[in-house]
């Protein structure tokens, strides 16, 4: 524990391995884990969750298995969190970065919307002319936005007077673009955005953006190795609505098959869609993870529970039938030594024995029984209620408590006031033969480790 800390006073604690240790191999490793435990350990609210295992109760064998199952959980646990740590990479990037990548593709800055989108945002390099912002090379064409490639194919040139290019519902009726000069007003950009629908509330996923793109890539026609994006009668994009408002790419294709990513902000969606795609794995992997490990903080606080039937007799050294025997003959001896008293309630109660008064009342007629478990050599499980034998305390009456002991060589149950240890100790109640009184117990730093994995 002291290994651990930095300073009493100031309360703080060393975040790598002193100078002062010797590092055995693989603390370098689990320090960090072992750092937080410890100092965990003297909380009082995590004190708390590792006082309920309450293994104070468990005798010297329970313990040992105690201590043996929760290593094993605790080692399970550390190994789960390495995978864990390992996935954290592909799911650390936040939200509002990804929002940031979209913008980014869509108007070319991440601080534009559809409303202050220029077309310097837009095309690379700025607006030139409609041929040249809208055609050209595939290998080195200016469309680099969602904007740009919108306002290709939906402006109004100023000498068509086509204001429904791209649907009656999406009539430019202000900004015209005199397509044989540059984009003169950022209008003819954020105007065909206005008629854009927004979604909100909606989460974006991998699969929705290559859905997206899919079908983007399904409009495109090809003619030869030319792609056009658009409304085109002959084959030509020159912005005249006789032959085509449309984006022309030349070598878009190859053997007919159009490569999307020849857009700038198609190939950067393509990229966000494959980072999203291994975020999605990652988190679903993570959330099987922390449910594995929150199992294992489940079971590592049933291990008292689990190991209940477990009995303990240090002095033990016979077989299970020469154990029996010498539990029949410890009980018949007590038996006797009770029976001597069972006509005083005094001697008989001084003589560790159950005394049962004629009518429940007399302290000089009655009988004197040994309790059950004095003079046996093996001991219970507790109460009854976790052991593999009888629930001795689930029966409220003296006869049916007696009733678990017809037919048995040793009596399982007895009608008695409860030892040290036991549940309700004053009280008079059905309990099981006997019950071990337990030493004090102390979880070791890596079992401590485990459970601080969980806060």
């Amino acid at each position: 524990h002291d290994m651990f800390i930095k300073s009493k006073a100031d309360k703080t604690w060393h975040d790598a391995i002193p100078e002062t240790a010797k590092d055995p191999g693989g603390w370098a490793e689990a320090w960090p884990t072992w750092r937080k435990a410890t100092e965990e350990l003297t909380q009082e609210d995590k004190m708390a969750n590792i006082k309920s295992l309450n293994v104070n109760a468990a005798n010297p064998k329970q313990k040992a298995m105690i201590i043996t199952e929760i290593r094993k959980m605790a080692d399970a646990a550390q190994e789960l969190m390495k995978k864990r740590h390992t996935l954290d990479k592909s799911i650390e990037k936040s939200p509002q970065e990804y929002a940031a990548a979209l913008k980014t593709l869509a108007y070319g800055d991440k601080t534009k919307n559809r409303k202050t989108v220029t077309a310097a945002d837009a095309f690379k390099g700025g607006s030139t002319s409609f041929s040249t912002d809208c055609g050209g090379a595939a290998a080195s064409n200016k469309i680099k936005t969602v904007a740009a490639t919108i306002t290709c194919l939906c402006h109004k040139a100023n000498t068509q007077n086509e204001d429904q290019v791209c649907g009656r519902t999406v009539k430019i009726t202000t900004n015209t673009w005199t397509v044989n000069g540059a984009i003169g007003s950022a209008g003819v950009i954020t105007e065909p955005l206005a008629f854009c629908s927004v979604e909100q509330g909606t989460d974006l996923t991998s699969s929705e953006i290559t859905a997206i793109l899919r079908q983007l890539k399904s409009l495109i026609k090809v003619t030869s190795n030319d792609g056009i994006l658009g409304a085109s009668d002959n084959g030509n994009c020159d912005a005249n609505k006789a032959n085509g408002i449309c984006i022309k790419l030349t070598n878009w294709a190859t053997d007919g098959k159009v490569d999307i990513t020849k857009l700038e902000w198609a190939k950067q969606a393509v990229e966000l869609a494959k980072e999203l795609s291994r975020r999605e794995h990652a988190a679903a992997s993570t959330a099987e993870i922390d449910s594995a490990i929150r199992n294992l903080h489940r079971q590592a606080f049933r291990t008292t529970l689990y190991t209940a039937h477990i009995q303990h007799n240090p002095h033990q050294t016979a077989t299970p039938l020469d154990s029996t025997s010498k539990n029949d003959k410890g009980m018949e001896d007590k038996k006797k030594e009770c029976e001597k008293h069972k006509n005083n309630k005094t001697s008989c109660t001084n003589a560790k024995c159950i005394w049962e008064g004629k009518d429940g009342k007399s302290d000089t007629e009655g009988e004197c029984k040994p309790k059950y478990g004095e003079g046996e050599t093996n001991a219970g499980t507790g109460d009854g209620t976790a052991g593999t034998g009888p629930n001795c305390a689930s029966h409220t009456k003296k006869e049916d408590c007696e009733k678990e002991n017809v037919g048995k060589t040793t009596p399982v149950c007895g009608w008695r006031i409860g030892k040290d240890n036991e549940p309700d100790k004053d009280k008079e109640m059905c309990r099981n033969g006997s019950f071990l009184v337990n030493k004090q117990f102390a979880l070791t730093v890596v079992s401590a480790a485990f459970v601080a994995l969980l806060f």
